[in-house]
């Protein structure tokens, strides 16, 4: 209560201002439990807070443009599962083998659930922009509760880390929730240890590798502070979590059934993803300097070997290292299933190398050149191409479009009824005769465009960029195409 004489708005102004003067800001807990003293800090540092904008930008906007997915499992085993939920519309023929084997986690999509039906949100492009949205803030949440406002800033700006982590995959959104368990792991108290386990417990629900770090980091913590009754409060907090997600598999595949075991039987056990290849164990240190642009990429990996070495038996070596070990050991590897090391990449780079002097500057100057001409990609266009397309076509009323075969006799087939909206089928045609025809190369946008009867209606690309071909790039790109043909 305030003291006489002074309102409680006076009050709250002078509690903050007292505040301000003992805040640091890697000690300030989640906005959830603790908003006043983030605010508080706020107002307290505002150039802290410009870097804490300038952190959260590439988030934002990877958010609102990035629509679409990186690698199909983002879509179809969390979205169109979505989609069996709150729609009357759906093609189970879409659905892989993992989900008649009934071996992946439902959580993820009871989130997304709860979300569609608090916001009375019923446009697919929508809705999937308000989960982006959510990844992109835990996400940022967790990273600034890892590190200083500078070095948030710095890891915010890599291509990557908002591009991955906006994803509504289970790697991105499993990740986000173990950084905002470690923050609660890493102090004291017995809240402290539920928190985590909760937090922790949802990580694992996302993804199962997730227990790979969550156990190495339990023994860990065990071996060092022997403190039983934190350690079996934090357990408890995700066994319940794992109860709960039993209950939430009920709801999604209609019978009982425990799917970590099912995962483990089938991917594990029996080895059903080697079916997809598989790769050496040297495969996740080499691919991710190929593939993540050289001179970016090489840094990070330098960068993470060398806070390895100095850091080896810490929190973020057990966690990381664990991980990455454990899938080295899996035959059927893929870059995404390591998204969590490649996260905290960028952070171990920042301990090793932001103000420690170390030269490098040759690698510094491409890598930075690197990391912008990707952003440019990452953070303003679409993850896939036919993202925009699928937008036409919900927003259009025709039930059926035609499409010309390939040689091979396959044709272009609209199989994401999530964003579809309604039941709208392509058909194969030879011919050009009157209709609503989809095309997907050059050769065919070059067949339509010279057709009298016929009028483009949409193109993935404007006419300019399609006039140019430099390294022959129209002849392996999708040029999506929507025609108008009176016959």
């Amino acid at each position: 209560m305030p003291p006489g004489g002074i309102s409680k708005k006076s009050f709250k102004v002078q509690l903050i201002n007292q505040k301000c003067k003992n805040l640091d800001l890697q000690q300030v807990k989640v906005f959830v439990f603790a908003p006043s003293e983030i605010t508080a800090k706020l107002i307290a540092h505002p150039m802290k807070t410009k870097y804490l904008i300038l952190s959260l930008l590439p988030f934002l906007l990877c958010a609102f443009f990035s629509d679409g997915f990186v690698h199909p499992d983002e879509h179809y085993q969390i979205l169109e599962l979505l989609n069996l939920k709150i729609s009357a519309f759906h093609k189970t023929e879409i659905f892989n083998w993992d989900f008649h084997l009934k071996m992946r986690s439902w959580f993820q999509v009871f989130i997304y659930f709860l979300i569609a039906k608090i916001s009375f949100v019923s446009n697919p492009f929508t809705l999937a922009f308000l989960f982006r949205l959510l990844n992109a803030l835990l996400a940022w949440l967790g990273l600034y509760l890892l590190v200083d406002v500078k070095r948030l800033a710095f890891i915010s700006w890599v291509w990557f880390v908002p591009f991955l982590l906006v994803r509504t995959s289970s790697e991105a959104l499993s990740t986000s929730l173990f950084l905002l368990g470690a923050f609660f792991f890493q102090k004291d108290g017995k809240k402290n240890s539920i928190f985590s386990g909760l937090l922790w417990g949802m990580s694992f629900l996302m993804r199962f590798q997730m227990g790979i770090p969550i156990l190495a980091v339990n023994i860990w913590k065990f071996v060092r502070d022997r403190k039983w009754k934190e350690g079996l409060l934090h357990s408890l907090a995700i066994v319940l979590l794992v109860l709960v997600g039993v209950v939430i598999d009920r709801w999604g595949y209609g019978e009982w059934t425990f799917t970590p075991f099912s995962y483990l039987k089938y991917n594990i056990f029996e080895s059903r993803a080697s079916e997809f290849g598989t790769s050496p164990f040297w495969y996740y240190l080499t691919a991710p300097i190929v593939k993540g642009g050289p001179p970016l990429a090489l840094l990070l990996v330098v960068g993470s070997l060398l806070y390895w070495k100095q850091n080896l038996r810490g929190f973020w070596s057990i966690a990381s290292l664990s991980f990455l070990l454990i899938h080295m050991l899996i035959p059927h590897k893929e870059l995404r299933f390591l998204t969590f090391v490649y996260i905290l990449a960028p952070y171990f780079l920042s301990q090793v190398v932001l103000g420690t002097g170390r030269p490098w500057k040759a690698l510094w100057g491409l890598a930075i050149l690197t990391n912008v001409l990707i952003s440019c990609k990452t953070l303003l266009t679409p993850a896939h191409s036919t993202t925009n397309l699928y937008r036409y076509v919900y927003g259009d009323s025709i039930p059926v479009y035609l499409t010309p075969p390939q040689e091979d006799g396959s044709y272009f087939k609209l199989t994401m009824p999530f964003y579809e909206g309604r039941s709208v089928v392509t058909r194969p045609s030879s011919s050009i005769g009157p209709g609503s025809y989809i095309t997907t190369t050059y050769k065919e946008y070059l067949l339509f465009s010279k057709s009298n009867s016929c009028r483009n209606t949409f193109s993935n690309y404007p006419e300019w960029v399609l006039d140019q071909n430099f390294f022959r790039w129209r002849e392996h790109s999708a040029i999506l195409n929507v025609w108008n043909c009176e016959g």
